[in-house]
């Protein structure tokens, strides 16, 4: 498949053709500004992100190995000698090139994973272990992944050092992460490596530290008391005081975005608060105070139960994902909140790309996180993630080409499809689903537009052109089903930043 750099020759005649090539969406260059001001909620649109300037919007994906090395087959990766192991050789992810990669489609955002076990990895040979974590190996004795044992009283400055260093060759490149300070899966009986599971690997398993600490206390060969406020205060210890190691390590860059934790136990609310708190009040003393995202979660020894959607929303939390639970994916709802809100595939459809649920949740106001599955499992990579990332390259310069994301605003009003961000009479974003005629409403009459029609089953601009309704309301043609409608008033041009 082309990709939209590929295509520009062939748009820059289309342009020239129906209007300047400084309007053209194909032709809008990915903005790879470092991300210079602290991000926040916008003052006047708490939907949308502000650094000072312009609202943002985030859309990026995640890739679970953007910190730690696991043993993966993407085709950025490189044999080299394995830090713990030198004499070996293992597959580790080439950063830079991955920068590369993530620039050229302009994502602003990833969704960096912390693995809270050495048993994590993918089937992807030779398996090795999660390396580095956030404590240091000091021994005495050996853990259960043949290691040196973990000493949970004394951090390991490499993770810390790497963690910074890549986040501050994020902000660098323009791009925002949040940074996952706890995760589930490692505390559970998950996917085998090296013949162990998930939970085998744990730093909390007591075969793994020195420290005397095994948070299985009801011995169901499962950890989900480390989530708990109630059964080990020496973990909540340890766990407060790894938190402000982590805002100490990070506070110098604006980009850092904090996650609580990916998908905690649905009991686990409490928990969830308590170090939300905790972190508000000890960065509260530092130069930076950044946001903080609560995810859902909701599992359960028996299964899965989503957590009451109120109890995020109503939160301290400064911004939050959706779930799976709590909206339809196929007619996402539009959230009426004074916080953003992050569709994000994991939580929501994971292992799906395609470029409706994409295009439905740019259009309803929500940012977008990919749960990129070839970065975990290689094998399903094909041409249908190619298209879903470069329809996630579309929407960010959309949200860049607007005059200000911050002031459109989801409004199924608006258009007949229901799927519609606007700011009405200037700017509008329309997904059509179905290749039938549509109305847009709320125009300016003998006002001329200019229109450029996306094919989201392509992942690329048809057609351009220029419109001058007669009345309030006009009927569109969509070019072809899944299509994007972008809709400007020509007025509002020369004020619109590329």
């Amino acid at each position: 498949m082309k990709t939209i750099q590929q295509m520009m020759g062939f748009f820059s005649v289309l342009i020239i053709i129906s209007f300047s090539a400084r309007a053209s969406l194909s032709a809008s260059q990915p903005d790879v500004t470092p991300a210079k001001g602290l991000l926040r909620i916008h003052p006047a649109n708490p939907r949308y992100f502000f650094n000072g300037t312009k609202g943002i919007y985030l859309c990026g994906h995640q890739i679970f190995v953007d910190v730690q090395d696991n043993s993966f087959n993407k085709e950025w990766v490189k044999d080299m000698g394995h830090p713990e192991e030198p004499d070996k050789k293992s597959r580790l992810l080439d950063w830079e090139r991955y920068l590369d990669f993530v620039e050229g489609l302009g994502f602003n955002y990833l969704r960096g994973w912390i693995i809270w076990s050495t048993g994590s990895g993918t089937a992807a040979p030779p398996r090795k272990v999660a390396f580095p974590m956030p404590f240091k190996r000091a021994g005495p004795g050996k853990a259960n992944d043949g290691g040196l044992k973990f000493d949970l009283q004394q951090f390991d400055e490499v993770f810390f050092r790497r963690l910074h260093d890549r986040c501050r060759d994020l902000q660098g490149r323009g791009i925002y992460i949040s940074v996952m300070l706890f995760e589930l899966y490692g505390f559970l009986d998950g996917e085998e490596v090296n013949g162990q599971r998930l939970w085998e690997g744990n730093l909390f398993h007591s075969a793994n530290n020195i420290n005397g600490i095994d948070v299985d206390q009801n011995q169901n060969r499962l950890g989900e008391e480390f989530f708990s406020l109630d059964d080990n205060p020496a973990v909540v210890k340890i766990q407060k005081a790894y938190i402000e190691k982590m805002v100490d390590a990070l506070n110098d860059l604006n980009n850092v975005i904090w996650e609580i934790c990916n998908e905690a136990p649905s009991a686990a609310i409490k928990w969830q608060y308590e170090m939300l708190r905790h972190l508000k009040d000890y960065e509260a003393k530092k130069p930076r105070q950044h946001l903080v995202l609560l995810s859902p979660g909701g599992w359960t020894p028996g299964g899965w139960s989503w957590p009451a959607e109120k109890l995020f929303v109503n939160s301290q939390a400064d911004c939050i994902a959706t779930a799976n639970g709590w909206i339809n994916k196929d007619n996402p709802k539009v959230y009426r909140i004074d916080k953003p809100v992050v569709m994000d595939l994991d939580h929501v459809a994971p292992g799906q790309c395609q470029p409706a649920l994409i295009w439905k949740a740019f259009t309803r106001g929500y940012h977008f996180n990919l749960y990129d599955g070839p970065f975990e499992q290689p094998q399903q990579e094909s041409h249908s993630w190619q298209v879903a990332r470069e329809n996630l390259h579309l929407i960010t310069i959309l949200a860049k080409r607007v005059r200000d994301i911050a002031l459109m605003n989801p409004d199924g009003n608006l258009s007949s499809t229901g799927y519609c961000l606007a700011n009405e009479g200037e700017e509008y974003i329309v997904y059509a689903e179905e290749q039938k005629d549509f109305q847009v409403n709320g125009l300016q009459a003998g006002h001329e537009y200019q229109y450029e029609w996306i094919s989201t089953t392509e992942g690329r601009v048809l057609e351009t052109g220029r419109v001058t309704p007669d009345a309030g309301t006009r009927r569109f043609s969509p070019v072809c089903s899944g299509a994007v409608l972008f809709l400007r008033l020509r007025d509002i041009q020369q004020t619109v930043s590329h």
